[in-house]
């Protein structure tokens, strides 16, 4: 699944939004995103002042989220958690 990040809304709430909308459920469902990564430095690492945003690729409930530098957000079935092809 695919999605776009809106233009006021954080990171972090992103993610989570996507992965809820992905796993058809809730999002207080989900457990903590903190769990899985840093939301703090994430929030950090794609303020929407930057011009040099990066591409991440995580592990959150048992999905694969890629957050890439047009503020495109992706989540996807990790069928293989260590593998990043």
């Amino acid at each position: 699944m695919r999605c776009d990040i809106r233009e006021h809304e954080s990171v972090p709430h992103a993610v989570i939004r996507a992965t809820s909308d992905f796993e058809d459920r809730p999002p207080t469902s989900l457990p903590p995103l903190q769990e899985a990564i840093d939301v703090d430095a994430l929030e950090k690492l794609f303020e929407r002042s930057s011009d040099a945003r990066p591409r991440l690729r995580f592990s959150y409930c048992d999905n694969r989220v890629s957050i890439g530098h047009d503020d495109t957000l992706t989540v996807e079935v990790a069928s293989f958690p260590d593998s990043w092809d």
